[in-house]
């Protein structure tokens, strides 16, 4: 388990949840590294699972670290079935990201289990940058400056914003 999600585990202690389903793929994407588009991460106290399609099992075996994988086929099945393997009797999840349509689903297959719905919890997070990120960062500036400086000669009058963009690009 990596340090996004056991940060993730201590700030939903605060919560009482017993677990967390991250939906956003934005913030899987951040928790796990996971590139595609697809996905939903299960978090509870002991251990991650990542959900996701057969499109997506290679990558995620190559890209999502500490996390069991599991291939689905209908996600919320899926996702209900290891909420209830792992009896986790409160659900938090992301307030923000879950279709009501969603809701309704877990709550229907969920008999037994609360969903409690959790607002910014991994946004608060991911406002504080690690010395990676602050990294990638600095490097991203770098390769920026450079592109704009060898952009800049090639502004001229007569050239339009779709060609410099074009060539900054």
């Amino acid at each position: 388990m990596n340090n996004k999600i056991k940060n993730i585990i201590r700030k939903s202690k605060g919560k009482k949840v017993d677990g967390f389903l991250v939906t956003k793929i934005t913030n899987i994407q951040y928790l796990t590294g996971f590139t595609g588009s697809t996905a939903y991460l299960l978090i509870t106290k002991e251990k991650s699972f990542f959900i996701t399609d057969s499109r997506y099992i290679e990558q995620a075996k190559s890209e999502v670290k500490g996390c069991e994988i599991i291939e689905a086929k209908d996600y919320f099945a899926n996702i209900c079935k290891t909420v209830r393997q792992n009896k986790i009797k409160k659900l938090g999840f992301e307030y923000n990201n879950l279709t009501f349509s969603q809701y309704e689903s877990l709550k229907k297959k969920l008999k037994r289990a609360k969903l409690i719905g959790l607002k910014n919890t991994i946004e608060d997070l991911r406002v504080v940058k690690s010395p990676e990120e602050i990294g990638y960062i600095k490097k991203a500036v770098e390769i920026a400056e450079l592109a704009f400086k060898k952009t800049l000669y090639k502004i001229k009058e007569g050239i339009t914003e779709r060609e410099v963009a074009c060539e900054l690009e």
